[in-house]
């Protein structure tokens, strides 16, 4: 694709609990951001995903014609075959939306949301990076809080996700997320200002 006929890709991403959801929050107040997650939540009710999804892991999985959301993470976040199974259903449906919506767009800039952005090789795909971070025990708290989950469930998770400092070198910008609300919004704010400096770079394809 050529620079000046698509919009300029800018990708968040940040590990479990480190707050790129906020960050998101913050930037599609202004501009057009598209979440993965949201969109493979979307897929997992697709009759087509569910019928895989059974044939893996038995029909139990399903209740009132939906994927029990946190059986299906127990199963995976505990079995890293299970996770990658699920991500080869995933990640190619998102992907392929995502990569549409590209191409149908006509605004200046595009957000995506993107946790696993790193684990699933696709940075080469964005024009900029922005990597949420936060410290491992803050992130931990965080989500004990949120989610009610126990600090052995989030270790679970975590191991399957690359640690902040091997994706740093690889980011663009680098968002702590360590201080109070109000700091992560003016970090936000303050990259927002200056959205105008990006500059297009010669990018892949989502789906290549």
């Amino acid at each position: 694709m050529r620079s000046n006929k698509r919009p300029l890709l800018i990708a968040i991403t940040g590990n479990i609990g480190s707050g790129k959801s906020t960050v998101s929050r913050i930037v599609g107040e202004k501009y057009p951001l598209y979440s993965a997650d949201v969109a493979a939540n979307r897929f997992l009710d697709e009759p087509s995903v569910q019928q895989k999804l059974t044939m893996q892991f038995g029909r139990d999985l399903i209740k009132d014609n939906k994927i029990n959301r946190k059986q299906l993470a127990s199963m995976v976040f505990s079995n890293s075959d299970n996770l990658r199974y699920l991500e080869s259903l995933l990640h190619p449906l998102v992907l392929k939306e995502f990569e549409q919506i590209i191409l149908a767009s006509s605004e200046p800039y595009l957000f995506f949301e993107i946790p696993l952005l790193f684990e699933a090789g696709i940075e080469k795909c964005f024009d900029y990076i922005i990597l949420v971070t936060a410290d491992p025990e803050t992130r931990i708290q965080r989500l004990v809080r949120r989610d009610g989950s126990s600090p052995a469930d989030i270790e679970k998770r975590i191991q399957f996700q690359i640690p902040d400092e091997e994706k740093i070198p690889f980011s663009n910008l680098v968002i702590n997320n360590d201080l109070d609300p109000h700091s992560l919004e003016n970090q936000v704010l303050s990259f927002l200002n200056g959205l105008h400096r990006i500059t297009f770079r010669q990018i892949r394809s989502l789906m290549s």
